[in-house]
């Protein structure tokens, strides 16, 4: 059987706009905000109405934890609200919210960290690891800060990305991988910072397992151990022949994944940057031109 190749089947479904030329090296919003719109649009309807606790239960914790642009944060919120009081709700009704009722509109898939070098690379997959580091970096800096609700536990997180995995994410031997991955998370986490540091371990797991398929692999992003020793000199105690992370400062890295997962538009900033002073120059070329 022809191996399913995720991120192919995601472009021939949905338009995706590349936001640069060359990948940017830190994740922006428009990464994750991708994920939600891709999921939204494609991946949670399709298990309604059999799945609707799941799919609120999901769409509550996005709501909370979500750390991407003030956009998709919003419409989150609203479709949280618009979902807590239904009792049933078919996947045509979610379509025909996520499409057309809702007053906030989601952006256009635009990747950025997350493009790949050809379509069969990086895409969705990509921007869900991106999503789910930066949901557990959100919830220990809002437990530093004694911001979480009193009856979050820090296994929480982890739990709730296997099941949305479990039931929602399309590629089945993906999925079963991170099930038994994660499988015993809610004895294995007993910190917030625990929780961050069991998902990147988790992540690193899954790249040395792939780092030589063919269809995963993308040769412009290599799959290496995280952090590399040029990107957190600190955070890397230990390094084989080949220059790859053997072994890590862990107190180092969690610091690192805090910092490398606060994500900022930059990409999509800079493009602000850029049209706003084309319009100084113009609005100022004009005034000259006046006197």
């Amino acid at each position: 059987m022809k191996p399913f190749e995720l991120n192919k089947y995601i472009i021939s479904q949905l338009q995706i706009t590349n936001g640069t030329n060359t990948t940017l090296s830190k994740p922006t919003l428009s990464d994750i905000d991708s994920a939600i719109v891709w999921m939204l649009r494609k991946d949670l309807h399709r298990k309604l109405p059999s799945l609707l606790n799941d799919v609120k239960k999901w769409i509550d914790l996005l709501s909370i934890y979500y750390p991407g642009s003030d956009l998709v944060k919003n419409f989150l919120h609203y479709l949280n609200e618009f979902m807590k009081n239904r009792n049933t709700l078919s996947s045509m009704e979610l379509q025909n919210y996520v499409n057309s009722t809702s007053t906030i509109k989601l952006p256009d898939l635009k990747l950025n960290h997350c493009n790949g070098s050809d379509t069969t690379k990086r895409g969705y997959p990509c921007t869900l690891w991106t999503l789910f580091h930066s949901m557990t970096v959100k919830q220990a800096l809002l437990a530093e800060q004694n911001k979480l609700p009193s009856n979050t536990k820090p296994s929480n997180m982890i739990v709730s990305i296997r099941e949305f995995i479990r039931k929602f994410f399309l590629c089945e031997e993906c999925a079963a991988h991170f099930i038994n991955m994660t499988s015993n998370a809610e004895n294995e986490i007993d910190s917030y910072k625990g929780c961050v540091l069991y998902l990147w371990r988790g992540h690193n797991k899954v790249n040395q397992r792939l780092r030589y398929d063919v269809i995963s692999n993308d040769p412009v992003w290599p799959k290496v151990p995280f952090p590399t020793k040029q990107q957190c000199h600190l955070c890397v105690v230990k390094i084989d022949e080949k220059g790859d992370a053997l072994e890590y400062d862990e107190n180092e890295t969690y610091n690192y994944l805090k910092r490398f997962y606060q994500l900022t538009n930059k990409a999509d900033n800079q493009n602000y940057n850029h049209a706003l002073l084309l319009w100084f120059f113009l609005f100022s070329f004009s005034t000259l031109c006046s006197y």
